[in-house]
């Protein structure tokens, strides 16, 4: 399913970032964030350890938080590890932090997830329509144009371009509705 794919290819692209040393000691960390959770309304408490579950099923241990942002989120694991730090997220998320702007802080939270030895890969994800939504045609205001173009120049951001096909189309939500 796609956040295995997502997980998979997005691990594949961090390691060859590395050296074969620093390669042997990587830690894939999945996280839940509580608090995001509890702002989309009411925790469905079987969703929620169904999708612990699953990860914990693949053989990961599960960060479960309370961070409001991803910057708050890298912020702590920077204090736990002085290498480098990568988070795979879809498209979508992308977008949706930056529609997150808070009052003007978006310079705030990019900073403080994009300090030096963090990047983000970035899975695509399918549009209401069926089409391909990658870093480059997501939307986004044109103000943050620049700012996520410097992202990407400087790899701070970079696409995954070898998903799965066959599986993109696939929501996790919709899977755990089928299963209930």
């Amino acid at each position: 399913f796609p956040s295995h794919d997502r997980l998979e290819t997005g691990l594949k692209r961090f390691k060859n970032s590395l050296t074969l040393e620093e390669q042997k000691n990587i830690v894939v960390v999945p996280e839940i964030s509580m608090s995001q959770l509890i702002e989309r309304g009411v925790v469905d408490n079987e969703d929620f350890l169904a999708r612990v579950d699953l990860l914990a099923a693949l053989g990961h241990n599960v960060l479960i938080s309370n961070s409001d942002s991803y910057a708050e989120l890298n912020v702590f694991l920077k204090r736990l590890s002085k290498k480098n730090i990568s988070y795979v997220k879809a498209t979508y998320n992308l977008e949706d932090l930056f529609k997150k702007d808070d009052g003007g802080k978006i310079m705030a939270q990019m900073a403080g997830l994009f300090e030096p030895g963090t990047s983000m890969y970035v899975y695509p994800s399918l549009d209401d329509h069926g089409e391909l939504k990658t870093v480059a045609n997501m939307g986004i205001k044109d103000e943050y144009l620049f700012l996520l173009l410097f992202l990407t120049e400087n790899k701070y951001i970079e696409d995954i371009t070898d998903y799965d096909k066959n599986v993109i189309h696939i929501w996790s939500r919709t899977v755990l509705r089928m299963i209930s």
